[in-house]
């Protein structure tokens, strides 16, 4: 809080002196191109002291801030020269300012919200993935913590397999193995209460349903590689 808080009083330090030396060696009286670019200029400037904002507060949120204040950085940059220039010339007619700004304010527009709905993909598929990734590894988690519990060694063994199956099976999902995925689920979180009860004959129904399922959604996987 105190950082945004000391970048802030610093943004608005910049303004205070500019407005200050704009309104003091300039006075009030200026021609509409004038007032155009000084509108112009203080958006960009403010575009690119809020663009952090527009990150969000995802993971990736402080690498997006950076790329998002780079473009807007630019933005102003440019703005600054043009605005600078028609401070200078002051000419009468304000239509070559009004279209400069305007081109200029548009084609930063269109990179900065590209942008925007580049990282918003790119969040998305991150959390997508580690939703996969989760989804697996839990699973392979909670078949671990069952081995070696039966006093059966065959159904011990098919624990086992189930493991090592899930364990090595590719994490990526897709939609169509979404419902084969919520019985393999069903099938562990039964295998549970089968190992609870050391009932050998479960077990290993269990564990070889969860090996055609986990088959099952492998080979469906390979069709989308």
């Amino acid at each position: 809080m105190k950082r945004k808080l000391l970048w802030a009083s610093m943004a608005l330090i910049f303004l205070a002196v500019f407005n200050f030396l704009f309104f003091f060696l300039g006075g009030f009286d200026h021609p509409a191109s004038v007032w155009i670019s000084y509108g112009f200029l203080h958006f960009s400037y403010l575009m690119m002291i809020f663009s952090p904002i527009f990150a969000g507060k995802k993971k990736d949120a402080a690498t997006f801030a950076t790329t998002l204040t780079g473009i807007s950085t630019t933005y102003f940059l440019f703005e600054a020269i043009i605005a600078i220039v028609f401070f200078v010339l002051r000419p009468e007619s304000y239509t070559l300012a009004l279209i400069l700004q305007v081109i200029l304010v548009a084609l930063y527009l269109f990179a900065f919200l590209g942008l925007q709905l580049a990282n918003s993909y790119t969040a998305e598929a991150v959390s997508r993935q580690q939703e996969e990734v989760f989804f697996l590894k839990s699973q392979a988690s909670r078949v671990k913590l069952l081995m070696g519990r039966m006093s059966d060694r065959q159904a011990d063994r098919s624990v086992e397999r189930v493991y090592d199956l899930l364990n090595s099976s590719p994490t990526r999902s897709v939609a169509e193995v979404f419902a084969t995925e919520a019985e393999i689920t069903d099938c562990i979180s039964a295998l549970e209460s089968a190992v609870a009860r050391d009932s050998s004959s479960d077990v290993i129904g269990l564990c070889n349903e969860i090996v055609n399922l986990t088959n099952e959604r492998n080979q469906t996987l390979k069709l989308y590689n």
